[in-house]
């Protein structure tokens, strides 16, 4: 990736990036910003459609993917969040931008969230979980899960050395070598399958259709050991999560990923995936470059008690 690939996260960018793909898509411009973390998400004003702009490494593959699998997913009746099929007829994703760092722009229905109405909860992640490990097929052409491998080339990025200092370069690099290294090491006694492999309540959203919920956010969607849906639920004790609503997930799966000697390792392994926006967005942004170092610092000490700010 070229050193002025920054470029593209700055927001002036982004939005010259949707404007250009809604001109392909053939949508109207005009968007309200949602979120911006590990991707720019849009509200188009015109129409009910969210737009996904993605960067970084492996951006192209994973919103490929991400839009194939929840087509397939749809068709086998689970709910997944549903990318639109655009009115210029274009095939999504759409690439923008230079090759060495494109730009990936996808669009998919906009699920109107309830007012007064709280997020859909761990007993519904937990029934969603346990219905996607039982699909009964996978769909073609899944990579196979790697543990940190977006974590992994984001600290090796040049641009990663603006987001950590040297000590802290240092000790992630070799965090990430020695918890891989204790992954390959692991017996899976779920087995392997297709997986999420991002699945918390921040990626569900209620749906006014036959089903209550809906699960999004399919860029990290792969093919691995089934264990890696669960941990997520656990590691959220971290942003004050109750463990009673942990308890809740491991019912509602019909599984307790504590009992497993695996368990500390994928733990780990969550918590330090959560770095990886972090050092991207952290150069342009005081108030998370100062959480990075906060989670940086307590997890060198191995402190898992500290509170994390969530995004």
């Amino acid at each position: 990736m070229s050193p002025g690939a920054d470029r593209h996260r700055r927001p002036e960018n982004l939005q010259a990036a949707l404007d250009a793909a809604c001109l392909r898509a053939g949508y109207p411009s005009g968007a309200r910003l949602i979120r911006h973390f590990a991707n720019a998400v849009y509200l188009l004003d015109a129409v009910p459609v969210v737009a996904r702009i993605g960067y970084g490494p492996g951006v192209v593959d994973k919103a490929r993917t991400a839009i194939n699998v929840t087509r397939w997913l749809l068709d086998q009746g689970f709910p997944a969040t549903a990318p639109t099929d655009l009115p210029s007829g274009e095939a999504q994703p759409l690439i923008l931008g230079p090759a060495d760092a494109p730009t990936v722009v996808s669009f998919w229905r906009y699920y109107a969230q309830p007012e007064h109405t709280g997020w859909p909860d761990t007993r519904i992640l937990g029934r969603l979980a346990a219905a996607l490990h039982q699909v009964p097929d996978n769909p073609p052409s899944l990579p196979q899960y790697q543990p940190l491998r977006t974590l992994t080339s984001t600290v090796q990025a040049p641009a990663a050395r603006q987001a950590l200092t040297d000590d802290e370069h240092t000790w992630l690099t070799r965090r990430i070598k020695e918890l891989r290294d204790e992954y390959h090491g692991l017996q899976f006694p779920l087995g392997h399958g297709l997986i999420h492999a991002d699945l918390y309540t921040g990626n569900l959203l209620w749906n006014a259709g036959p089903h209550r919920a809906v699960l999004g956010d399919w860029d990290s969607v792969s093919i691995g050991p089934l264990e890696i849906d669960l941990i997520p639920t656990y590691a959220e004790t971290r942003f004050g999560v109750d463990p009673a609503t942990v308890d809740a997930f491991a019912h509602a799966y019909g599984h307790d990923l504590r009992h497993w000697p695996g368990y500390d390792t994928l733990y780990n392994i969550r918590e330090l995936s959560t770095l990886t926006a972090l050092i991207r967005l952290a150069p342009g942004n005081p108030r998370l470059r100062g959480e990075l170092a906060h989670r940086l610092n307590t997890l060198s000490r191995a402190d898992r008690s500290t509170r994390w700010q969530g995004q």
